[in-house]
């Protein structure tokens, strides 16, 4: 189990920091809540405001004990309305898949992956399909590449890459006669033909605006007596112009001045994580840490090994769920070649 805190400094600094990672024993809700429980202990923390965690069942379970212990020890921020945080990159990728079981779409990406996986699985065959792309004079430096067909930005990535190449796989068909016949013996049958770049073009519009309009939603330039005049004040300006980089932390350390108590409450809000990137990637680097010729080493050393890399980096960065969801997709692929069972939760 790993178990990341994150909080934003005076000077308005994000941090995250792992404060466990250790076995527990069994996925039980209640073994995962008392192994937090005992961690926030060991660190003397009893004021949390929310925790993220996954979709899975015995998470649930596991809030629902560590709300009852907040409960008792009578430090139950907003009475514990906000402790249970879903990942949201979880969510969204959960929704988009639900939307990408059509029949017609699963087989037009599962050809146009076939495809790709086929070229990139000799580098002979990736260097002619290059040489097509040359030859073709296709003005674009993307590379094709494979998605983890559980994570749906990087399937949008691969037609959208896929769709901008669309022509040198036309001329690549001329050039490997082995191309159509190997992929005629793969589920669902061939190369992709007209049909399935007209499907994946539809799907890439689609995930296009979903992509554009769930970061519209996260980009945060949209908006009790002395609280209460602090709140109008700020909600009667303007609204921030949206531009890139922008960095809604150094607004804030800004307007301290401005709103004092409104910034104090916007510290603790904005140190919520929206994902729990942070304790999944733990475990990739778990999977470095413990090789083959660590494999000996107590549970004790290992922790004390991730912690301490962890401090020494001292981590502090602007919210990105973009770089979230991209991180998420390579932690994936790397979670799923180790084989690990992780509870992930972030406070």
């Amino acid at each position: 189990m790993c178990l990341t805190a994150h909080f934003i400094d005076d000077d308005w600094n994000l941090h995250k920091r792992i404060l466990n990672f250790c076995p527990i024993i069994g996925h039980k809700s209640e073994e995962i809540g008392k192994g937090v429980e005992k961690c926030l202990l060991d660190w003397g923390i009893d004021r949390v405001f929310s925790i993220t965690v996954d979709n899975a069942s015995s998470n649930d379970g596991a809030i629902v004990y560590l709300k009852k212990k907040f409960e008792n020890w009578g430090q139950n921020i907003l009475g514990g309305r906000y402790v249970h945080m879903r990942c949201m990159a979880h969510i969204v990728n959960l929704v988009v898949q639900d939307g990408l079981k059509g029949k017609d779409e699963h087989e037009a990406i599962s050809r146009i992956r076939g495809a790709i996986r086929y070229i990139r699985n000799s580098p002979a065959r990736y260097k002619k399909f290059q040489e097509c792309v040359e030859f073709e004079k296709l003005e674009t430096k993307k590379l094709l590449s494979l998605d983890v067909p559980t994570r749906w930005n990087s399937t949008y990535l691969m037609l959208e890459t896929a769709i901008s190449l669309k022509i040198a796989f036309d001329a690549y068909e001329e050039v490997d006669l082995a191309y159509k016949t190997d992929l005629s013996r793969q589920p669902f049958d061939g190369i992709p033909i007209d049909y399935d770049w007209e499907r994946a073009k539809v799907l890439v519009k689609f995930l296009r605006h979903f992509l554009i309009s769930l970061c519209a939603y996260l980009v945060p330039c949209g908006k009790g007596d002395r609280v209460k005049s602090e709140l109008e004040k700020y909600l009667g300006e303007d609204v921030e112009m949206h531009r890139d980089k922008f960095d809604i932390l150094n607004w804030w350390k800004v307007n301290t001045q401005r709103f004092p108590i409104l910034s104090k409450m916007a510290r603790d809000v904005l140190a919520v994580p929206v994902s729990t990137v942070a304790s999944e990637s733990t475990f990739s680097t778990g999977g470095r840490v413990l090789d083959a010729f660590r494999s000996s080493l107590s549970p004790k050393i290992v922790q004390a090994l991730i912690c301490t890399q962890d401090w020494l980096r001292k981590d502090s960065k602007p919210i990105s769920i973009e770089e979230d969801l991209s991180e998420l997709e390579v932690i994936e692929k790397e979670l799923s070649k180790l084989g690990v069972d992780s509870t992930i939760i972030d406070i």
